[in-house]
């Protein structure tokens, strides 16, 4: 799948400096603390558009592409959640123009991540996503609806049974644990 490309965003491998020696925890920490700076801003004005710190998500996303393409969940999710919500976007008009793009791009992003075992992928990529993967992935919980009828959607059981349809890997008390102080 190509990515949706912003001229704004360049990637580390481009450059030449892939390197995976990135505090990944300190990274995950930092866009944490960058999402949850957003979301209070946003609380305090519900009414209206809120610009994101978009230079600090342009450089978190920067950092996370790589780690992202390298297969970790976290930063994937993370990269999703950036693209969905728009957080590199300097404006409103931008925001709404790119809409579509973003969620598809985010959407990529969620199914990696899915695929992997990120349990907040899955509910992001179904409740968030479109385009194709959700499609799938909206079937599959329609089996597992059927085929489990006493788990509730959005029990950590379910999800597990929806991860193993889709990975073929066990559920593992392991898996639903996410690395403390990634939003979803």
């Amino acid at each position: 799948m190509q990515h949706f490309n912003f001229k704004i965003v360049v990637r580390a491998r481009d450059l030449g400096l892939l390197h995976l020696s990135t505090n990944v925890e300190r990274l995950l920490k930092a866009y944490s603390d960058a999402f949850l700076k957003y979301g209070m801003a946003c609380r305090a004005a519900p009414d209206q558009w809120t610009k994101p710190d978009v230079k600090e998500f342009e450089r978190l996303l920067g950092e996370m592409l790589p780690l992202g393409d390298a297969g970790n969940i976290h930063c994937q999710n993370a990269i999703a959640t950036i693209f969905c919500w728009g957080l590199i976007m300097e404006s409103e008009e931008d925001f709404v123009s790119l809409r579509k793009n973003l969620v598809m791009e985010a959407s990529y992003w969620w199914s990696e991540a899915a695929r992997r075992g990120h349990p907040y992928a899955l509910d992001n990529l179904l409740n968030n996503g479109l385009g194709i993967e959700k499609t799938k992935l909206e079937k599959m919980v329609a089996e597992v609806q059927k085929s489990h009828p006493k788990l509730k959607p959005s029990a950590p059981e379910f999800l597990g049974v929806l991860y193993h349809k889709i990975s073929g890997k066990a559920f593992s008390k392991e898996w639903a644990k996410i690395s403390p102080g990634v939003a979803g």
